[in-house]
Formats: C-alpha cells, structure tokens, sequence
C-alpha cells in the first residue's frame, strides 16, 4: 500500500475519514434497565433478571429494539445511513491511495481494442394473422399472382363459402387453410387438442416472390436471408487496420448473397466473392478506380453500393465499400436457368449506371453471416477457414512482391464451399484434376502455389529456392513461354546464393507477371468445367 503524502490539505482528509470511521465502530450502546425491576433488590431471582439488559437504538429520535450483538447501536433504519458514512469515508481512503500512487512511476498497460457486440440481423417477421383476402390468397398459392387471377380466386371462395383460418407454431409461424364456417367452428371447439405445424423459413416478400417463380425455389426456399441493414453496412465499412479480422468478415458475410433488381425481377447468388482494400494501389487504370467511387446522390444501403466495371477482360460486378472493393468471381442467376459466370467477368447480371445499382437490394444468407460474426470477434483470425487456404487467394496477376497479395481474402457460399465448384487461381491451378496433369499451366501453377506457401509459413522471411525452379523448369516443354520465363527466374540467383527473397522483390515479381499472364488461357478453360460442375450440383439440390 502506498504511503500517505505529507500535503496538509491531504492529511487532514486522512485524520477526517479515519475519525468518521471511528465515530461508526466506536459508538457505546445505550443499555436500559427493565422497567418494574428494583436494582437494589436483595432476592437472587429478581437479581438475575435485573442484570439482563435491553439494547435500544441509540439515535435521538428513536427507541427501536436492537440486537444484543450489534455492533453499531443503531436500528436497521439508522443502520443503513451510517453505512453511507463508512462508505464515504472508505471512498476518501481510497481515494488518497489512489492520488499517492499516481505520483509513483508505472507502465501502463495498453487499451486493448475490441470490436463492439455484432448487430443481430433483423430477421424478416410475420403479422401474427393475415388479413381475411390476404389469408386466401395465400392458402390458394395465389400472393404472387396478377390481380385478375386474385380477383377470381377471392370470388371463387366466396362462393363456395370458404373462410380463411390460422394455424401457428410455438415460433409464431402461421400457416393458412380453408373450410366452411361451421367446421372452423368444430375446429376452435375441440378442446385440449392442438394443431401444430412444422416451422417454416419467413422469407422477404420481394425475395420470395422472384425466387419461387425461378428454377431453384425448392433447395433455396429452406435457406434464411437478411437484407442487409444500417448495423451491418457500419461492419462491412470497419476499419481493416485497426481490426484485421475484419477482412474475413467481409469477405464471409457476402458470400451466398443474393442480389434482387427491384425493377427487373432479375435475382443473383454470389457463389465465390474476394475482397480488397481499396486503399492498396492496384493495377487498374485510373478511369477503374474513378467508376468504382461511391455514387454522388447517395445510395441504397449506408456506405455499400454495388457498380459495374469493364476492362480488356469484360464486365465485372462488384460489391464496394469506403474501405473494400468485393470482386464477383462466380455467381448464378437464379430467377431463371442459366449457366453460372465463373471467373473476374459477371455478364448474367447488368448493372448498367448508378442509377441501376440503386435499385439492386442485397440479401446475405444467414448462415454466412453467423460465421463471419465468429470471425469478427476473433483478433486472431488468419484465414477464412482453416482448411484449403490456397483457394482462398485472390486472383492476381501483379504485385507478387507485396504481402496483401498473400492474404487470404476469398469466400464462397455454403453451396459452392467445395474446391471443384470454386473458380481456379494461378495458386490453385495445379489441383485442377482435369485434362493433362504435365501440362506447363500446370507447372506454372506450382510455382505460385510455392511462393505462396513459403509467405504463409514463413512471412517477410520467405525465400524462393532455386532447386524448387530447377525441378518445375525440367518438367516444362524445352522452348514454350514457361519454359523460358522459369529460365529467366533461375538468372537472379548467384552462385554464392540457393535462394531468393520473395517480398519487395521486385524483379522477380516481374517474372512472375510474365508467368500469370500466360495462365490466363488455362484458368479459363478450367473455370467453363467449373461452371458446368456447379450447374449440375444446384439441379441436384433441386
């Protein structure tokens, strides 16, 4: 315990709340003799119950029984308003010990920074009744229909005097059904009996309708969506630096996403997305980075906007925040059968201007969202997932000697989270189990799945071997582009010198350069056998 100051001012708190600690503990209780009990009495008897004594409440005003072991002399009443005193004083106490020990040197410990409580996504509610009309038209499976079909639906019931009724679950989900008057009568009659129905998944009305009318309605309907809301946009705009996690998070949460275009009815699952900060240089023009701005009259969702872009590859569709752009890299139509878009280009869902983006409403599927929430509270997540991170890479084809390039920054839905139904990378090319195993895209691929197995394990310290190159080069056709690129690589070795540093190399990250650009053909034949893989699992789900 510290040592009091000699400051005056400071003793004389000291002497104050000692003495009103004392003033508690030291009170003398009143002792009151029994009326009717002479003191002098001679008899033993009446001696003996002379000498027992009655505690009363020493406060003024009070004459309250006490208990023979009280220590303070005071009523539970009074008691309690000394308390305050001790209180008090043990606060003054405190206090000063406090005061001496900021005047001690320490180290202060620092703030450790957690990530407030994850919002809960507002899950879409049910009214607990439907009206009378809306109630038939439900039971008839006509919500979705034209007018003149609910129209005709209404009158058909009525006159076959058919009345609408509930029957709900202990989640508060209802189900509707028909039946004449009297039978709903006999229905409500039949006492100590319940109907009770399983629960169904309440889905946004919007959402539903587009999707019961399109090929997938039967594994989709069991799925849960949330539209996304003010709490989660403030998430997906976390700061990545503060909180690395966060990168996952974002990544994870949009994954099975569904976009709805409110004007067209057209409906989109992202399959695969991968996230970058938008505050790293890339490699794209200028005029890119320009059309990737937030809209300047605002947008649907708080900082969250969804623009479409067009390079010497095609269209590309992204999700972008103030802190990331999310690239489309595998996504299906899902308002009607098409084949899946797998790769950087997103052809299947038009986003032609601002204007387009405004009316696109986002969907994340439960399910997503719930492990990204894990990941956000965890500081020490690495990866999206423990398994399989080399699928997690983006697809790059630049920038091999900065360390973003190697951070795990990709998801796909609980749908596509198989590596046969996720779009090939230069990193994952090599697992493609298709086609020649020799081939040089495939050797090619190796390379870069060495390189990034060296930065994951061992991070800035991570060094390129040139036995490693010496091997791939052997097994590439004597005179083709891998060929001489892996010739070209061996050059920046010395002989004093097996190995090479890969981060902030850049020589070698031009190479590299080289080398993805001449994948490019191979990753996109992989990814049409991809497209077709997914196909053929979602009509199976079906």
């Amino acid at each position: 315990m510290a040592t009091f100051p000699s400051d005056p001012n400071i003793q004389s708190k000291v002497t104050l709340a000692t003495a009103a600690v004392d003033l508690v503990f030291q009170d003398k209780v009143t002792t009151v003799s029994t009326e009717g009990v002479s003191n002098d009495s001679d008899s033993e008897e009446c001696q003996k119950y002379a000498k027992q004594e009655k505690q009363v409440c020493q406060h003024p005003n009070c004459a309250k029984p006490v208990g023979s072991r009280s220590v303070t002399g005071l009523c539970a009443t009074h008691r309690n308003g000394k308390s305050r005193i001790v209180r008090s004083a043990m606060k003054e106490l405190v206090a000063l010990e406090t005061e001496q020990d900021i005047h001690e040197s320490f180290s202060p410990l620092p703030a450790v920074l957690q990530i407030s409580a994850l919002p809960e996504p507002e899950r879409q509610s049910i009214p607990k009744l439907r009206e009378n009309d809306q109630a038939i038209l439900y039971a008839c499976q006509d919500a979705d229909k034209d007018k003149v079909v609910q129209t005709r639906s209404l009158k058909v019931m009525d006159a076959h005097s058919l009345r609408p009724f509930a029957l709900t679950n202990n989640l508060g989900s209802e189900e509707n059904a028909l039946a004449n008057e009297s039978v709903i009568k006999r229905i409500i009659s039949m006492q100590g009996q319940r109907i009770e129905t399983e629960s169904v998944v309440v889905m946004e009305a919007e959402l539903a309708h587009v999707l019961r009318n399109g090929p997938y309605w039967s594994f989709l309907s069991a799925r849960k969506y949330v539209e996304l809301n003010e709490d989660i946009c403030d998430l997906l705009n976390d700061d990545w630096l503060v909180r690395p996690q966060m990168r996952f998070f974002c990544a994870c949460a949009l994954a099975g996403a569904i976009l709805v275009n409110s004007s067209s009815n057209e409906a989109l699952l992202i399959n695969t997305i991968e996230v970058v900060s938008t505050y790293i240089k890339r490699y794209q023009s200028l005029t890119l980075r320009i059309s990737q701005a937030p809209p300047p009259f605002g947008t649907r969702y708080k900082e969250v906007w969804i623009p479409a872009t067009r390079d010497n590859d095609g269209t590309k569709l992204h999700i972008a925040t103030m802190v990331f752009n999310g690239l489309v890299t595998s996504s299906l139509r899902v308002d009607k059968k098409q084949t899946p878009n797998v790769g950087p280009c997103t052809s299947n869902f038009p986003v032609k201007n601002p204007a387009t983006s405004s009316r696109i409403r986002i969907f994340l599927d439960e399910s997503s969202y719930d492990a990204a929430a894990l990941l956000a509270k965890d500081p020490s997540a690495k990866s999206i997932q423990m398994r399989d991170t080399i699928f997690q890479l983006r697809q790059v084809r630049s920038k091999f000697s900065h360390p973003n390039t190697y951070i795990p920054s990709r998801a796909s839905s609980s749908i596509t989270n198989y590596h046969r139904f996720q779009p090939y990378t230069i990193f994952s090319y090599a697992s493609f189990d298709n086609g020649n195993p020799e081939t040089d895209g495939k050797v090619a691929s190796m390379l870069f799945a060495n390189v990034a197995h060296c930065i994951l394990r061992q991070g800035d310290e991570a060094k390129l071997k040139k036995k490693e190159v010496v091997a791939l080069q052997k097994s590439c056709v004597a005179g083709q582009h891998v060929h001489d690129i892996l010739g070209k690589i061996l050059q920046l070795f010395t002989e004093n010198n097996d190995a090479i540093k890969i981060l902030n190399n850049k020589a070698l990250s031009s190479h590299l350069t080289d080398l993805a650009n001449v994948l490019t053909s191979y990753l996109a034949s992989a990814n049409k056998i991809v497209a077709n893989d997914i196909e053929a699992h979602v009509n199976s789900l079906n």
